[in-house]
């Protein structure tokens, strides 16, 4: 890790984690693991399914959300949007976004300076083991991952979903390992 890797790394953590040291990393870290935006997610489905708004149609739907919670259009509509991912994937549709966001923070951790090689591989695979078991693939854990970011981001991830499609042609594919393989410590 270069000096200017690592200041970078410092820089970016602070600006968009809010993480200026080992304290924080492990807060924030234990934060996408045990609540993270999932958690939001779960209590905005439950406010919703409150109103009884699973009983009507979409575009009745994004009306009643217009009328009762005050929102724009767009608001509206991605408050619906929301609500039929929760109705197609369930309670833990954007999960992945969290999980794999934490993979990432560890990485991160390990760039700044906040952990040691040692601990960001052992907390890596910490995580992995955890997280493999609650998808069936690669491309479950993805769909998941997106599903998050635009709940997160309030915007399409059809850019992402694009990249994620090109790496699957590649010769280099990450994801051609196969999704069940038995995670387990080698260094």
């Amino acid at each position: 890790v270069t000096p200017q890797m690592q200041a970078m790394q410092i820089r970016s953590l602070e600006e968009w984690w809010g993480v200026t040291d080992r304290e924080s990393a492990d807060e924030t870290l234990a934060w996408a693991l045990n609540e993270g935006h999932r958690t939001d997610f779960k209590e905005f489905i439950e406010s919703l399914q409150s109103t009884g708004i699973g009983e009507m149609e979409m575009t009745e739907r994004i009306e009643y959300l217009k009328m009762n919670y005050d929102l724009s259009e767009e608001e509206a509509q991605l408050s619906e949007q929301y609500y039929e991912m929760y109705e197609q994937y369930g309670e833990t549709a954007i999960d992945g976004w969290d999980y794999c966001r934490a993979l990432n923070l560890v990485s991160f951790y390990y760039l700044a300076g906040y952990y040691t090689e040692q601990e960001a591989l052992d907390k890596s695979l910490e995580i992995a083991q955890m997280v493999q078991p609650l998808f069936l693939s690669w491309d479950e854990l993805v769909g998941s991952y997106l599903r998050g970011y635009e709940y997160w981001a309030e915007e399409s991830s059809e850019e992402r979903r694009g990249i994620y499609e090109d790496l699957l042609l590649r010769e280099d594919n990450p994801y051609a390992v196969n999704y069940q393989t038995t995670l387990e410590k080698s260094w």
